[in-house]
């Protein structure tokens, strides 16, 4: 059964147009639109989820904009932003490179090993709207998008042995039903 279910998953989401970017690009992108570091704070850490670690805000707030960033893409374009795999834990999405470099991203040591420049001018205007649009979230307005997220119900709540998350093709047609009212409001916020 769980052999059955893991090939579905990987044919769901090996008919998808391949991922342009690293998280880490995105990542690098997203701390040029918050350059006084006002958003992505460094010095308070929260508890989130239920409540099982803290974590640094900037950081928690970072990975799950990203997170919201990746299903967003996913369901206008039809293809994933980033090719970096998501992690579900209790206080949310992570991308293990973007969490642990979290310092040197802040900091503005940005990784040129390890990204791509965002260049695309259609990619960096989505990245603009959406940050701009989730970044007024309070932390329990973003808790609600990935509690309620079948990705992260999946790997969190029913199989925390393996926290990767893993995109069915359940979980990519709740993104394009979904999200597309939101995506509407999203669009018509400038």
């Amino acid at each position: 059964m769980v052999k059955i279910k893991l090939t579905i998953m990987k044919k769901a989401t090996s008919k998808l147009k391949p991922a342009p970017y690293k998280a880490l690009s995105i990542a690098k992108f997203l701390f040029s639109l918050d350059p006084h570091r006002e958003y992505f704070e460094n010095k308070k850490n929260i508890q989130t989820g239920a409540g099982f670690s803290k974590v640094l805000l900037g950081n928690w707030r970072l990975n799950q904009i990203l997170y919201l960033l990746q299903v967003f893409h996913y369901a206008k374009y039809g293809y994933f932003l980033f090719r970096d795999n998501l992690y579900a834990f209790d206080n949310g999405f992570i991308i293990y490179d973007v969490y642990r470099n979290f310092w040197a991203l802040y900091d503005e040591a940005w990784l040129l090993d390890f990204a791509e420049e965002v260049e695309n001018k259609e990619t960096k205007n989505f990245l603009r709207q959406y940050f701009n649009y989730f970044k007024n979230y309070s932390v329990k307005g973003l808790e609600k998008w990935y509690t309620s997220d079948p990705a992260w119900i999946e790997a969190w709540l029913e199989n925390k042995k393996d926290p990767q998350v893993e995109f069915t093709p359940q979980t990519l047609a709740f993104y394009r039903n979904f999200l597309d009212s939101h995506l509407q409001r999203i669009e018509q916020t400038r």
